[in-house]
């Protein structure tokens, strides 16, 4: 991780993972394809054990904040058929998410919601 990137995120505002990562990572849409493909592979293998570790049956939806791929919103609906989940990642992130959105009835109980967590108001619904 360069400090140097870490800094900067914390001085200007922006992203860490655009500061640290976003000159190799964030260069062309195949880098960040590869890497949101690393990503999914990490994030299922621990995505269940995060999904059965809280009880959400008092809950009607839940959001993934920085969830890129929608892993753990996948595990979260297959372990709470009556939530629906959305995923909430940066513009560029999102655009590219279509690659690993589940087909069949989990897809309609996930939504992926492009925008930052710096600077924008997420609402209510």
């Amino acid at each position: 991780m360069s400090r140097m990137g870490a800094v900067n995120a914390a001085l200007t505002g922006t992203d860490l993972a655009s500061s640290v990562a976003g000159d190799v990572l964030y260069q062309s849409p195949e880098m960040r394809l590869w890497f949101m493909q690393a990503m999914h592979c990490l994030s299922k293998l621990n995505a269940r054990y995060v999904a059965t570790a809280f009880d959400l049956s008092g809950f009607s939806s839940a959001c993934d904040v920085g969830g890129c791929t929608g892993a753990l919103a996948q595990e979260l609906v297959r372990e709470n058929p009556h939530l629906q989940v959305t995923v909430f990642d940066l513009p560029e992130t999102i655009e590219l998410a279509a690659h690993f959105q589940p087909a069949g009835p989990q897809a309609a109980q996930i939504r992926f919601a492009a925008g930052s967590q710096w600077g924008v108001e997420m609402g209510n619904g």
